[in-house]
């Protein structure tokens, strides 16, 4: 994860045109994109998608053999579903292993991890000597800047 992470900062600073060393913090917050974001909200929406289908399905006969190797202590995709929906608030869903109004758990748990996310952006910007007496001044909350869409996409194609 962090490894896609470095590659997506790194893509999002030539995008923007920004030095190999400005901050992390600045780039994300001003494109407000994360991969962490939106990998843990494809891997729960998988992971609905799987307990929805029938028990002879290849793909949920082997959702339920990591499980199994989950439970005797194999590390494991399994093993992260449960871990992220109880440190979130959604260990339930977790025990019924049945969703009901999946669009709605997406949604909840989605503004949900972005709120966390955006609080530990603000508290990293705040405690970063080079963002907390300039940027952090104009720059509180972690939105698409405007200035993002009016860069002409043609333009980069020379890169």
């Amino acid at each position: 994860m962090q490894c896609t992470e470095s590659v997506h900062v790194a893509a999002c600073k030539r995008f923007l045109n920004f030095p190999k060393y400005a901050c992390n913090n600045s780039v994300l917050g001003d494109l407000a994109r994360s991969m962490y974001l939106y990998s843990c909200k494809r891997c729960i929406k998988y992971w609905i998608r799987i307990t929805r289908m029938p028990n002879t399905r290849l793909v949920k006969k082997c959702y339920v053999m990591m499980k199994l190797y989950d439970n005797n202590g194999h590390t494991n995709w399994a093993t992260f579903v449960p871990k992220h929906l109880y440190e979130n608030g959604f260990g339930y869903v977790w025990e019924l292993q049945n969703v009901q109004k999946p669009n709605l758990l997406i949604y909840k748990y989605v503004q949900r991890i972005k709120d966390q996310y955006t609080q530990r952006w603000l508290n990293e910007c705040a405690n970063n000597i080079k963002l907390k007496t300039c940027y952090m001044f104009y720059k509180n909350s972690y939105d698409i800047e405007q200035y993002v869409y009016d860069i002409d996409i043609v333009n980069l194609e020379g890169y």
